[in-house]
């Protein structure tokens, strides 16, 4: 307890990976989403939450659940060009998709 369990420290990572991300996304270098995803699953280990400010995030659900099924479905028949596609429009919207063995997770970035 007394070094505070390291929240300083931790904190002041969350800061820099949230500059490195900042970086990759102003530079559209595709490494930002991912970097995105770092900073929010910090910050929820932290206690924080993060929010993107827009109060129709929760009004896309279903339009996001279909294009990250539709995405999934051009992987599965390797339409790479089509999978890209979808997960340039996800990005777009916010969208970070990741691919897993029991199949793609989503979050907002």
């Amino acid at each position: 307890m007394n070094n505070d369990l390291g929240t300083p420290e931790a904190v002041a990572v969350l800061f820099d990976t949230l500059r490195s991300a900042n970086t990759a996304l102003d530079d559209g270098a595709a490494d930002g989403p991912a970097l995105v995803a770092a900073v929010a699953d910090m910050a929820g280990g932290l206690g924080l939450t993060m929010d993107s400010g827009s109060d129709s995030d929760t009004d896309d659900t279903e339009q996001i659940d279909d294009l990250v099924s539709r995405r999934e479905q051009a992987r599965q028949a390797k339409d790479w060009a089509i999978a890209d596609a979808l997960r340039a429009e996800l990005s777009s919207l916010g969208i970070v998709v990741e691919d897993t063995p029991s199949g793609p997770l989503w979050h907002r970035a």
